[in-house]
Formats: C-alpha cells, sequence, structure tokens
C-alpha cells in the first residue's frame, strides 16, 4: 500500500481524475519530458501489476509493465529511438484544493479531526517507478510505448558460484549482483534459512522467486530496488463475514473498495486455506510432507528446500493455514495507493463485507482501477495446489570496530572543512511546488564544478560540474562513495555481515559471514602463518570450509592423502556418519544407531542404547536392539549364554541332527502308532522348515 498524503486520500473518494507524467531518457543520454496536457492520448495509458491468473501466488519475482501511448500526429517524435529508453513514470493529480493552515503554518482541523480545506489548486504526484522499453517501437501518428521494471533483467542463465550451504540472503545477494539488480531487502523474514545445494538450470528471476517462496512471499521490484514482500494477514484478523461495514477503519492494514463502477464478481464461497505440502523423493520412493491437510492445500515447488522440506512447510503453513479469503474482481474508481498483496475489504451494495488481497491490479490514466483476487475456487483446488516461482537492515549496527581507522577519517575531514571555502545555493521550482536544490562551489550554478544535488528521493555529488553524480545516497540508505567502489573498503570497518571477494571473472574466491561465522575459501594454494588451524578453530562454535582440487595433510595424529584416505589414531565424532551415496547403498551411524538402506529406504538398524519393556513381568531391559525385513547369521560357532567376561564364550550351540515324534495316532485296538521326524540344527539355532 502506497502512502499518500490525506488530500490524496480525500481526492481518491471523490473519484478524481489522475493524469501521466513522465520523464524518459533515452538511450542516447538526451531527456524528454511527457505529460497528459501535451503529450499523451486521452488512452490507452495504464500499469499493470500481477502476481499470476490463476491461483494463489506464492514464490512470485513480480514484474510491473506501463504502457503509453504518445500523440505524434505533428511527428514532433518522429526523429527519437525509443528502443532501451528508461521511463521515470509519475502519477499525477490536479488537486483544487489545500489544507487550510494558521498563522504558524499548522495545519487547521475541524471538530471530526479532518483538515479544513480550501480551493487553492496544487499538483501531487506519485512515483511508479522506473522502466526499460525492451521493444523496438514504431513510429506513427501514435507511439506506443510498453516498459518493465527491473524484474526483466533477472530473465536470464543464473550458476551459482557460492560454496553451499549458504543462507537464503547469501544467494539473492549473489543473483542480484548476477542479475544488475540493487538489492532493497536488507533482511527479509527467514532470511537465514540453509540452502543445503545450488540451483541448477534455473533463471535469476526462478532463483528470486524460489527464495521469495522460502520467506512466504514474493518479491517485486519498488523504487528501483528488489523487495521481498512476506505475508502477513493480521490486520484482517478481527474481520468475519457478519462484520459492519461501519466497523472497517480506514487506516487499520487493508483497502476499504466500495465504490465500483459496476456490481464486483464476488465468489460464493471463501477460500480456507487448510494446508501446505511439498513432495520428496521420486517414482515410487515419493513422499508428501504436509501441513495441516489438502482440502485447500497450497503445494510447493522450490529445489532450494530439498533435505528441509519439512521445517520450510510447517514455517509457511504456520502463516498461512486457517486464512479466510474471498475470490474477487472488479472495476473500482481509480486508486493509484493499490500495490499487489495488499490486503482488501471489498463491501457490495447489500453492505456485506468479504476479506480478500491484491493478486492484480490494472489501473488506467483517466478512468480506473481492476483489481481482482485469482485465487482459485474452492471446488477447483481440492486435493490439488497452485504455487510456482514465476518464469516469465536489520536495526543499525554498530559503524566501526578499528577506531584508529574512523578517527584518522574524521581528522582529514575536519581539516579539509576547516581550510575549504563556503559555498552557493540555487533552488529550482518544480511544477508541483517542490525545490530541487544545488550546492555549488561557484556563485553561478554554470560556473561550478563541484554541485551536490538534493531531491526528495537522493543526494548526488558531482566533480564536473552537474554533467554526471557518480557519488551520493539514496534516503533509503544506499551509499555510493569513492573509497567503496573506486579505491575499495577497509576491511577494518566491517563489524557485521558477509565479506565477499571475487576474482575478474566473477568466481568468488573468499567469503566470511560475520552472523553465522562460516567462512568459505576457494583458491589454487592455502597457507596459515602464526597460528595453527586448531588455534583458529578453538571455539567449537566456529567453522572453517576449504575448496580444492586436492587437499591433504599430516600429524602426529592424523593425516590424510591426496586421494582422500583418512588414517587418525582416535577420532570422537559428533552429530552423524554416513557413509554411501543416497541413491544408492548407504549406511549411517547416528545417536546410538547404526541404520543401512538403499536408495531412500532404510532396510533396517542397530541400536546400540536400545530399552524394551517386559509387559508380562513388568521390567525394563536396557541393551541391544536389531530390527530388519530379515537377519542372517553364518559363523563357525554361537554363543548366547551369558558368562561374567565377554572374552569367554560357554555352551556353544551344537551342530547336528535332533529327532522327535511328530504325531501320535490311536490304532483302535490298545496300540498306538507315532511318526518320527528331525530337525537341523546349526550352531544350536534351527535351520529346518517345520512341517
Amino acid at each position: 500500500m502506497k502512502n499518500a498524503s490525506t488530500l490524496l486520500k480525500k481526492y481518491i473518494k471523490t473519484g478524481g481524475a489522475f493524469y501521466a507524467y513522465a520523464v524518459v531518457t533515452l538511450a542516447t543520454g538526451e531527456k524528454l519530458t511527457l505529460t497528459s496536457d501535451n503529450d499523451f492520448m486521452v488512452s490507452p495509458n495504464s500499469y499493470t501489476e500481477q502476481g499470476g491468473s490463476d491461483g494463489f501466488p506464492l514464490g512470485v519475482a513480480v514484474s510491473k509493465t506501463i504502457t503509453l501511448t504518445i500523440d505524434n500526429i505533428d511527428e514532433r517524435y518522429s526523429k527519437y529511438d525509443f528502443y532501451y529508453a528508461r521511463i521515470a513514470l509519475y502519477t499525477e493529480a490536479d488537486i483544487d484544493y489545500q489544507a487550510l493552515r494558521d498563522i504558524n503554518n499548522d495545519v487547521v482541523k475541524d471538530i471530526e479531526n479532518d483538515p479544513i480545506l480550501t480551493f487553492e489548486p496544487h499538483i501531487e504526484r506519485m512515483q511508479e517507478g522506473v522502466f526499460t522499453v525492451l521493444n523496438p517501437v514504431a513510429i506513427g501518428d501514435v507511439i506506443e510505448l510498453t516498459a518493465y521494471d527491473d524484474m526483466w533483467k533477472s530473465d536470464r542463465s543464473f550458476a551459482s558460484k557460492l560454496t553451499y550451504p549458504v543462507t537464503a540472503r547469501q544467494l539473492l545477494v549473489e543473483v542480484c549482483s548476477a542479475c544488475e539488480i540493487s538489492l532493497g531487502s536488507a533482511t527479509f523474514v527467514n532470511e537465514d534459512y540453509i540452502i543445503k545445494n545450488a540451483p541448477e538450470n534455473v533463471t535469476g528471476r526462478q532463483v528470486i522467486g524460489y527464495i521469495a517462496q522460502i520467506a512466504c512471499g514474493n518479491a517485486v521490484i519498488s523504487k528501483g530496488t528488489l523487495m521481498i514482500k512476506s505475508y502477513d494477514f493480521s490486520a484482517l484478523g478481527g474481520i468475519t463475514d457478519s462484520t459492519k461495514p461501519s466497523n472497517l477503519s480506514e487506516n487499520a492494514g487493508y483497502h476499504i473498495f466500495k465504490d465500483f463502477t459496476s456490481d464486483p464478481d464476488i465468489d460464493t464461497d471463501n477460500v480456507i486455506i487448510t494446508g501446505v505440502s511439498t513432495t520428496t523423493g521420486s517414482g515410487d520412493d515419493e513422499k508428501t510432507v504436509i501441513y495441516g491437510n489438502d482440502n485447500y492445500c497450497i503445494k510447493l515447488t522450490n529445489p532450494l528446500i530439498k533435505g528441509n522440506e519439512k521445517a520450510v512447510v510447517n514455517f509457511i503453513g504456520r502463516k498461512l493455514v486457517n486464512v479466510t479469503i474471498r475470490k474477487i474482481s472488479g472495476d473500482f474508481i481509480a486508486n493509484p495507493t493499490v500495490e499487489f498483496m495488499d490486503l482488501a475489504c471489498v463491501v457490495d451494495r447489500k453492505d456485506k463485507v468479504y476479506r480478500t488481497f491484491v493478486t492484480t491490479h490494472e489501473f488506467e490514466y483517466l478512468g480506473g482501477s481492476t483489481i481482482s483476487c485469482d485465487i482459485n475456487s474452492p471446488e477447483r483446488q481440492a486435493g490439488k495446489y497452485y504455487s510456482n516461482a514465476s518464469e516469465i537492515y536489520q536495526t543499525q549496527k554498530e559503524l566501526v570496530k578499528n577506531k584508529t581507522e574512523w578517527e584518522n577519517a574524521v581528522e582529514n575531514l575536519n581539516e579539509a572543512l576547516k581550510n575549504a571555502s563556503g559555498m552557493y545555493e540555487t533552488q529550482v521550482k518544480q511544477s508541483d511546488g517542490s525545490y530541487i536544490s544545488y550546492i555549488h562551489d561557484k556563485a553561478n550554478l554554470k560556473d561550478s564544478k563541484n554541485v551536490i544535488k538534493v531531491t526528495s528521493e537522493a543526494i548526488g555529488i558531482s566533480n564536473d560540474g552537474g554533467k554526471t553524480y557518480p557519488y551520493g545516497m539514496t534516503l533509503t540508505g544506499d551509499l555510493i562513495a569513492r573509497i567503496l567502489y573506486t579505491i575499495g573498503i577497509n576491511a577494518d570497518y566491517i563489524n557485521s555481515g558477509t565479506l565477499t571477494v571475487k576474482d575478474k571473472k566473477g568466481n568468488i574466491t573468499f567469503q566470511a559471514d560475520t552472523e553465522t561465522g562460516v567462512v568459505n575459501i576457494n583458491a589454487s594454494s592455502f597457507s596459515v602463518n602464526g597460528k595453527t588451524v586448531g588455534d583458529i578453530v578453538e571455539d567449537e562454535k566456529s567453522k572453517i570450509r576449504l575448496s580444492a582440487s586436492e587437499l591433504s595433510w599430516d600429524s602426529d595424529y592424523s593425516s590424510m592423502t591426496k586421494n582422500g584416505k583418512l588414517t587418525c589414531s582416535a577420532a570422537v565424532l559428533s552429530g552423524s556418519l554416513r557413509c554411501g551415496e543416497l541413491a544408492y547403498k548407504w549406511m549411517e551411524m547416528k545417536d546410538g544407531i547404526l541404520s543401512g538402506g538403499y536408495n531412500t529406504s532404510q532396510y533396517g538398524y542397530i541400536d546400540y542404547s536400545a530399552t524394551v519393556y517386559d509387559m508380562v513381568d513388568d521390567v525394563y531391559y536396557h541393551g541391544l536392539q536389531v530390527q530388519g525385513g530379515c537377519l542372517r547369521i553364518s559363523v563357525e560357532h554361537l554363543s548366547t549364554r551369558s558368562t561374567s567376561s565377554t572374552t569367554d564364550t560357554a555352551y556353544i550351540g551344537t551342530t547336528g541332527t535332533m529327532r522327535y515324534i511328530s504325531a501320535i495316532s490311536d490304532n483302535g485296538d490298545g496300540t498306538i502308532t507315532w511318526t518320527e521326524s528331525s530337525v537341523w540344527f546349526e550352531n544350536g539355532i534351527n535351520t529346518t522348515s517345520l512341517t
């Protein structure tokens, strides 16, 4: 939900008209300013956000699309090539009233605490983003431009170069860097989730969607940066089917849609999400992992959760199961504050309230808003699913750790401030009444070399008279500075986060995550001077991961050859030890149990710390337990009787034939007849079938 002023909210309620305003930067660098009064046709000019037209959008990397139609009857734009142009689009409202203010410039309000308005027109603009024209444009009497936000950059093949396992945030940082997309989500839900294996045969957009799904949400581009938006339906928690419109609140975290141009389409039944599931294995070994039940179940398809499916299913299930929403679609009055995933309450003509959220918003300038929640109906969804990645900071940390380095930098800055001359200021008024400020080193801006430009979105610093602004910061906190990008960053300043070093080909040679303590090194050679590896990892929680084609060592108590043969005088292992591949025969030792099997099936195990209960004598026994489909023992001698010494044997089981009477019959004359049989024993154990 976009932030809007009180005046703009009132303007929306009155059904006010909205216009398109755009600043176009051509591939040549030339800029054009386009307005609805002078340049755009009446229609079609619009933008669209859509998270899919069939099902519950979860794990979608959403792209916002704009369509602008330029009047070129006089051919004034025929000389321009709009291919790869960048369009900064704004939604503009000519509001013909303003808030009344007193002598102290404070807003005067009425008894209902609403601003008292005066009829003084002004323009209010809302930025929709920056978009790129990706298709060649036909030049004629009308020029139609279709452009996309920066999510299009992720539609490329992606191969991770990280050393796994990694966190979801580490992978998101890498994929955004590879796709040249600025990451706006400094933190996001479930960002510390551990991904065990690198995704294969994927696009950057798929990976972004998979990560967003792990965060129980979707990915969008907001003000030029990628954001992970996670679902939170808590604002609808107190609303039911019997809630009255008068009990809805304007500022409670949801829209109230009640002004529609025609009756909206509203499904007859609520959708109640009952489960979240995924599958593991394949073929005969396929199993379902589910949270809740499958009456209305969202099934996850995500390679990044392989090996830890249950944790993700449970995490998402706890957030979505029992969420109640209604499928809707309709044409409403124009509302540019509506965004994908916004919560909403729809009020029909009978004053019934329906809970929903936005999966599609089509906004038309000088028109209205077409809004829908495109989830499947309960009948269609039952036992099925929809969810797939689309194909189409944390609290501020301590800034420094090495105060000496920081103090040196501050001292240099103070010297420059003391010895430099002052600056001049020029303010340029914009059409909406705001000002862009230029602070420059000469009396006239055109004569200046050092220029600081201050806008509502960013502060830029130029040393070429304002031709370019290579340094500065956005007001979201992103900093571009020479010491960071041109010279490099002093590692002494790093106190948290992840440090990644790449070679010229983009391969990661060193990565250190200061939050988890994980260090990854990929090098042709590696040495540690001054301290042993044991000294470095004295803390049992520390981790070191080495990656090389051949790795060997030789010490007093252990060694490993280049071929991987490990020898040690004593080994104490915690956790589990696995031998063999999961897709073939394997054995695993864990928690006192030695188990084994084939593929994903466990065939049997030996529990060395078993406890069993004698139900007859009400006694517990502790010892060894063996379970499996079969048990085969082949030895020369077998002793089963206990002795005080485990090195002694007693009562070796015999091998041979034992004869017995298997049947007796009465002859009826005072005599009997019997049948004699025999069984074969090996080491005291019968090996003959009994009949």
